[in-house]
């Protein structure tokens, strides 16, 4: 009889010891799920302030492309965007960051009274550069290597696909 109580008592406090420990394991679990339910917020709001910073320099750069030719306008458009440049261009890829900083220094030098000109053509282009680059470096629906740099799951890139789409 002393056997059988030994024994239900240790089965019972091996059964409390499994117990704590799956309970400790769960809390630590739902832990670790809340911080990286935290990180893919966070992840999430950076998508959607670079995609809110890609269309404000989207729109800076039309203002610049359309009133190249206005020098009385230009001035101010290209201050603004310095402005917004300086703000900003963090938020942008690398490439649109580099190619729209250009494209501002050099609207100031192009000269719509010889539109021929070499000069005149080569800033030109670099001013559409910036533009396309914009575009791309937006990517509504980020490519393999934007979920990579944000360490991201197939699980997750559905989400934000879907808040993206919201």
């Amino acid at each position: 009889m002393v056997s059988s109580i030994i024994a239900a008592l240790v089965s019972g406090g091996l059964a409390f010891i499994g117990s704590y420990f799956g309970v400790k394991r769960r809390i630590e679990t739902k832990k670790k799920l809340s911080r990286k339910d935290r990180r893919m917020q966070y992840k999430l709001a950076a998508v959607k302030k670079r995609l809110e910073k890609h269309q404000e320099a989207y729109t800076l750069y039309s203002k610049l492309f359309f009133n190249i030719h206005d020098k009385n306008k230009i001035n101010n458009i290209v201050e603004k965007a310095e402005n917004w440049w300086f703000e900003n261009c963090l938020y942008l890829d690398d490439k649109s960051r580099n190619e729209f900083k250009k494209a501002i220094n050099q609207t100031l030098d192009f000269n719509s009274e010889a539109e021929t000109d070499k000069t005149n053509k080569k800033i030109f282009e670099q001013i559409e550069k910036a533009r396309n680059l914009i575009v791309e470096g937006v990517e509504l629906t980020p490519g393999e290597h934007e979920y990579e740099k944000l360490n991201i799951s197939n699980v997750n890139k559905v989400e934000i696909e879907d808040e993206l789409h919201r």
